[in-house]
């Protein structure tokens, strides 16, 4: 059901006439969604006789809230021009374009190549063997973006609104909403770096790294020298267990910013999972000579000399990293760990005790 509003969307339907009734047909569908007073369908058989086709056209199409291109190989010899014009308005954030693949035809170098198509799954309409099922797809996913047009406006503020929309919902942890809305800021500016690297950060914060570290790629194509995107690149790769190409993009990082205390401390974490755990510590002790209060490092420090069973050290360790941050229930009952093997039973338990009233339980 279409949001209740009093506000009107138009949708535009640039299509060769050859493709009339595939037209026809999701108007039909469309038209099942209700809202028949917010929704107003336009093509050029609506045009009254007597009237100017084309400055009818040219009106509608410059007004449109949405633009359905109707992709077909008709479509692509016969509508350049309206394509040209949809496509300036998308990128203004005036418009909303969708390309709907009606009949099989290469595309990949049409203007709208870069745009999400329906079916979402590239497959055309007409190679449906249920073509209503298709149909009904479509239309399901244009009410969606109805939907979000009735609620967001549009103009030339439409891309900063959907990047504070997305950080909002970044900052909430709502990562699935916010990567839709950094995906609206790239359907309108494609080259937006903040979008790129917000998408990257959700996509992290979903486990989807392999996706994150393609956002990060689009970023750094952007602006190459940006050590942060360069470190958020880093996490997605340790993300994916690629620890090796991990140590080679922080020791990049580092090159840019030598004095990044967390890009030494996670360069240390990726050489500790390659077993390399004396460059490890080295890498500890670059970020504690730069930040000697830094609780992180200590505790990773910590973490390292607790695995390789040295355990008085890295006692002094984890102490270091709570005289610095005492609010780690973690660090709290490793120190009891190490207590309890010492023989420091009273210690040990006053540590675990600690940890349990800071909300870890081990």
């Amino acid at each position: 059901m279409v949001a209740e509003t009093s506000k009107v969307i138009t949708i535009f339907y640039s299509y060769a006439h050859q493709d009339r009734a595939l037209r026809d047909e999701l108007n039909k569908h469309l038209g099942a969604s209700g809202g028949a007073g917010q929704i107003k369908h336009w093509y050029d058989g609506v045009i009254p006789p007597g009237v100017d086709r084309g400055k009818q056209i040219d009106i509608f199409l410059n007004t449109a809230d949405i633009i359905l291109l109707l992709v077909s190989s008709d479509f692509m010899v016969n509508c350049s021009l309206e394509m040209k014009r949809a496509m300036e308005r998308h990128t203004a954030g005036e418009a909303r374009v969708i390309p709907v693949l009606l009949r099989p035809i290469g595309y990949e170098n049409a203007p709208f190549s870069k745009l999400q198509s329906l079916p979402t799954n590239a497959k055309p309409i007409t190679s449906w063997s249920n073509q209503d099922e298709a149909f009904d797809v479509v239309a399901k996913e244009i009410r969606e973006v109805i939907e979000e047009v009735l609620v967001i406006p549009r103009g030339r503020y439409a891309k900063e609104q959907w990047l504070d929309i997305g950080d909002a919902h970044y900052g909430a942890s709502r990562y699935e909403e916010a990567l839709k809305a950094y995906e609206h800021v790239l359907q309108i500016d494609p080259n937006n770096l903040s979008a790129w690297i917000y998408k990257g950060k959700a996509l992290y914060k979903l486990r989807r790294y392999k996706d994150a570290l393609e956002a990060y790629e689009r970023a750094l194509q952007i602006d190459p020298g940006n050590f942060r995107v360069w470190f958020s690149k880093g996490e997605a790769l340790y993300g994916f267990k690629c620890y090796n190409e991990a140590i080679v993009v922080y020791e990049q990082v580092l090159q840019i910013n030598p004095d990044y205390v967390v890009a030494h401390t996670n360069k240390g974490n990726a050489l500790h999972k390659r077993n390399r755990d004396k460059e490890a510590l080295d890498s500890y002790e670059e970020a504690l000579h730069i930040d000697p209060k830094y609780a992180r490092a200590h505790r990773c420090k910590g973490d390292v000399l607790y695995s390789s069973y040295r355990y008085k050290e890295a006692l002094a360790a984890y102490e270091e990293a709570l005289r610095c941050d005492p609010t780690t229930g973690y660090v709290h009952h490793r120190r009891g760990k190490i207590l309890e093997r010492l023989g420091r039973s009273q210690e040990a338990q006053q540590a675990f005790e600690k940890a349990k009233e800071l909300g870890y339980n081990g």
